[in-house]
């Protein structure tokens, strides 16, 4: 399966966007028309369970995914941004397919394999409590 995604801009650079797990790829609206009037290829994707991209019946893997999506668009290599989940996902992918990765933005990434303390699990959980409540602005504030 091939995630949902955006492309735009036509020069020879690309980005590519990786979002965190509580947005979709709206999260890089800001930058979406400044990187390709800036004369970048730009590609912004969903992860699965995100936005336009299915829910999954099966065992996957993100960076499997963005890897397939790079394969697909027919891209080489690539820059890599990604913000919290969507860095550990550039860092896995860079991982996996070093040529496939031109150079890394990690913003607020996790360490692929890290495991959680007790306060960050306790924040999650609040996180999570908050977003099923619908309270989303206290949920991300």
């Amino acid at each position: 399966m091939i995630i949902s995604h955006d492309v735009a801009g036509s020069g020879p650079a690309v980005v590519l966007l990786l979002h965190s797990s509580v947005c979709d790829r709206r999260m890089w609206d800001a930058q979406w028309q400044p990187l390709i009037d800036a004369g970048y290829r730009v590609v912004r994707c969903d992860f699965r369970h995100f936005g336009d991209s299915p829910l999954s019946d099966r065992p996957y893997s993100d960076s499997a995914d963005v890897l397939d999506l790079l394969d697909h668009l027919g891209i080489e290599a690539a820059a890599l941004v990604g913000a919290s989940h969507g860095g550990r996902i550039a860092l896995t992918a860079a991982a996996l397919r070093p040529e496939a990765v031109t150079s890394l933005a990690l913003l607020c990434a996790g360490m692929p394999g890290h495991r959680r303390g007790d306060t960050l699990r306790a924040f999650g959980g609040r996180e999570d409590e908050l977003v099923e409540a619908g309270e989303i602005d206290a949920a991300v504030g």
